[in-house]
């Protein structure tokens, strides 16, 4: 996971800003946080509400789903 968001502040010289709305759920196996993607990459601009899915298994981070608002859109500025 870290690997893939240092990827993308290098593909947007450091502007990918993702905001928490202060609200999440969760149990022992699943998390859900809503968020807000803020970048700018290649005089495009990525302004969109998105979600995370984390799973967990044994108290560790398993996987991740991100899941932004506009998928064309979030496709089309990082392509």
């Amino acid at each position: 996971m870290r690997s893939h968001v240092e990827q993308m502040q290098q593909l947007t010289g450091s502007t990918f800003r993702p905001h928490d709305n202060g609200f999440f759920t969760a149990d022992e196996n699943w998390g859900v946080v809503p968020v807000h993607l803020l970048a700018e990459r290649d005089g495009k601009c990525l302004d969109m509400p998105a979600f995370g899915i984390w799973r967990f298994q044994d108290g560790l981070f398993i996987e991740h789903w991100e899941n932004p608002w506009d998928m064309k859109e979030f496709d089309a500025f990082w392509g």
